[in-house]
């Protein structure tokens, strides 16, 4: 049968010059790809890999990794998917696992294993003409995909050379890829959604441009731009993450995609429709798969939210991939099961493992309870083991979640089902929910919730939190949420002060109407209530509350950032402004003014006004024309400007940036 690597050759003659896959600065054509294959295939055989045998690979997302990716096959091996993020421990647990021969890495080695180098493997030589590839059999192992389990040892899922060709033909089919897409992915490759995306595009003929992970939305936006990407694969935590950094500017940087595929997480129904009216040109896929299946369902999100059908489904099954349930109950439910050539062999060396979803009848059954409709939709209610039973009533989590995702003030949220404390419903529903633009008070919340779902199916309790726990992969931990629930119980729930500094997220649109001054004096009071160093207070809080002068500064500064090239945007027209300085000779001036800049920024939020914070005359302070401007302002000489406060009511809701929760570190925990 023709496989992956075939097409790779094929590509290499019919177009070598053309892309196949970049980062950054490093790029293979289709014919370096092939040559950089080889010379990994050469250098692999040169260290005992043999046909049958299997190789972890454990490396950033780059050209080299690929490259070693194809080699492994070209030799008949098996390629075992490991975290890059792993530690040696992990990379060790996955070569005994599957008893892998060579571990190819850039990480730490674990004790005793042969570790080979990518960009060595690429670099050596590729030999006099092509490698000649072995001839794969449809059920030998081509992938072994480690799935994201939370507790116990992990379990390998062995996807065959015929499983492969299916998932690559399902991928092309239900995202609708083309040979001249230009892919971005910034997923990590040991993942089934990247991998299988990227083995989709080299099928094709298609180029990948890889990105190690949606950390900066700049370089989302930068490689779009750089490379004239067409289409774009993410998880909607980091789907997330990209609009709200990118703010007013989502809709033209990735509003000029064909397509986007979001994978590895269902969107919420509040995403769904924000991305509709955000990108209208842009055909969004949202992707139902998994290790051992990859995508099977995919759902066109416009094309439902645009008709109103399957609005909330996970999406239809596409051409060779069969859907059905079991162990269906009175309303219509069951647990999907999944039938097809896609489907793993198994899961590595397990057996038990592999009986409890396979039952021999060609059917996988999954651990998703789900409803179909008339029209072929199918649609997700929760893991089976998340499914809430209140009083003989199931409660859909999902349900619950999509409900939330609509009301006012909610940024995200989980819905998991608890022992009912007064035992006698069995179970009730709990909503995590995390506070956005707006307050979030918990009765108000769940009384919005009864109006949407009915008394029965409301969540009993919410509670507010910073964050909801998460996997390497941006899926809600629920595990870690029945955790907190036997900890803590409501006690999480935040109190004003907490949810002010949850809410707070930087406006640079505002309303074009004054503030009352007495708000004014609030906000400015509360920057000399701020601890600062020393109790010394030499800091000057210099407040500008007509347009006229406001003005003077904004151009001022836009004058001296230009020529000094300092980055400056969103001076906006706020309704009153703070310049925030400190003598130059008090060692903690900056950290005095910045603590009493959040104090400002905090009380503004409570009094329901939109603020930012701007950095940019920090450098220009001595520079003409802000000098003047400053000056006259009566701005001492010797103060340095730590931050510039813009203060109004805001022209739109703002978006809350995500955060990074691995930037904490406890040091003994």
């Amino acid at each position: 049968m023709r496989t992956l690597i075939d097409a790779v050759l094929l590509h290499a003659e019919e177009t070598p010059n053309k892309l196949a896959v970049a980062f950054k600065g490093e790029a293979y054509a289709y014919a370096e790809l092939r040559d950089a294959a080889c010379a990994a295939a050469r250098g692999l055989a040169g260290a005992g890999v043999a046909r049958g045998a299997r190789v972890c690979l454990q490396c950033l997302p780059r050209p080299a990794t690929l490259a070693c990716y194809l080699g492994i096959h070209m030799l008949g091996a098996t390629a075992v998917m490991v975290d890059k993020a792993a530690g040696a421990q992990d990379a060790q647990t996955a070569m005994r696992i599957s008893d892998a021969s060579v571990l190819v890495s850039e990480g730490d080695a674990p004790e005793g294993a042969a570790v080979l180098l990518p960009r060595d493997l690429c670099a050596g030589e590729a030999g006099d003409g092509v490698f000649e590839p072995c001839a794969w059999e449809d059920e030998e192992p081509w992938d072994i995909i480690f799935t994201t389990g939370t507790t116990g040892e992990p379990k390998g899922a062995t996807l065959s050379a015929r499983a492969v060709c299916a998932i690559t033909r399902n991928n092309v089919a239900g995202a609708g890829m083309r040979a001249d897409d230009v892919i971005l992915v910034p997923l990590p490759l040991h993942h089934s959604v990247a991998l299988r995306v990227c083995r989709a595009a080299l099928e094709l003929g298609a180029s990948i441009v890889l990105q190690n992970g949606f950390v900066f939305a700049r370089e989302v936006e930068r490689n779009i731009e750089r490379f004239g990407c067409t289409a774009m694969v993410a998880v909607p935590a980091s789907m997330e993450t990209v609009r709200q950094q990118m703010q007013g500017k989502f809709g033209q940087v990735v509003g000029g995609l064909r397509y986007v595929e979001v994978g590895a997480g269902a969107l919420s129904l509040a995403q769904r429709k924000t991305l509709f009216e955000e990108l209208p040109n842009t055909r969004v896929i949202s992707t139902y798969g998994s290790s051992e299946t990859g995508g099977t369902l995919f759902l066109d999100v416009c094309e439902a939210v645009r008709t109103g059908r399957g609005l909330e489904a996970a999406g239809k099954p596409v051409v060779g991939v069969e859907v059905g349930l079991a162990d269906v109950r009175a309303d219509g439910c069951g647990r999907l099961r999944l039938r097809g050539k896609m489907l793993m062999s198994g899961y590595w060396g397990r057996n038990d493992l592999t009986a409890e979803v396979a039952g021999g009848d060609g059917w996988l059954l999954s651990g998703d309870m789900a409803r179909m409709d008339d029209d072929g939709f199918v649609y997700l209610l929760g893991r089976a083991d998340d499914i809430i039973n209140m009083g003989g009533e199931n409660i859909s989590p999902v349900e619950v979640e999509n409900a939330a995702s609509l009301c006012d003030g909610v940024a995200e949220c989980a819905c998991i089902g608890v022992d009912d404390p007064e035992g006698t419903l069995g179970q009730i529903p709990v909503l995590y929910a995390v506070p956005g633009g707006t307050a979030l008070d918990e009765r108000v919340l769940r009384a919005q919730l009864v109006e949407r779902l009915g008394s029965k199916k409301a969540p009993r309790e919410v509670v507010v939190v910073e964050s909801l726990p998460r996997n390497a992969m941006q899926k809600v931990r629920k595990d870690r949420l029945h955790e907190l629930w036997e900890e803590c119980g409501t006690s999480l729930s935040m109190g004003p002060v907490a949810q002010a500094v949850l809410r707070r997220s930087s406006v640079r649109e505002f309303e074009r109407r004054p503030v009352l001054k007495a708000v004014v004096d609030a906000v400015v009071r509360a920057a000399i209530q701020a601890p600062n160093g020393h109790n010394m207070q030499t800091w000057r809080f210099t407040v500008l509350e007509d347009a006229e002068t406001i003005g003077r500064l904004r151009d001022a500064t836009f004058v001296a950032a230009k020529e000094q090239k300092v980055s400056v945007y969103g001076f906006g027209e706020p309704a009153f402004a703070v310049v925030v300085s400190n003598d130059r000779r008090n060692a903690d001036g900056c950290q005095d003014c910045s603590a009493a800049a959040m104090a400002m920024l905090l009380v503004a939020q409570e009094h329901g006004l939109g603020g930012t914070w701007m950095n940019g005359l920090m450098t220009l302070r001595d520079v003409e024309p802000v000098k003047g401007v400053l000056d006259g302002l009566g701005v001492p000489a010797r103060h340095v400007v730590w931050a510039t406060l813009l203060f109004g009511y805001a022209a739109k809701r703002p978006t809350k940036p995500a955060r990074k929760p691995d930037a904490i570190r406890y040091a003994n925990r």
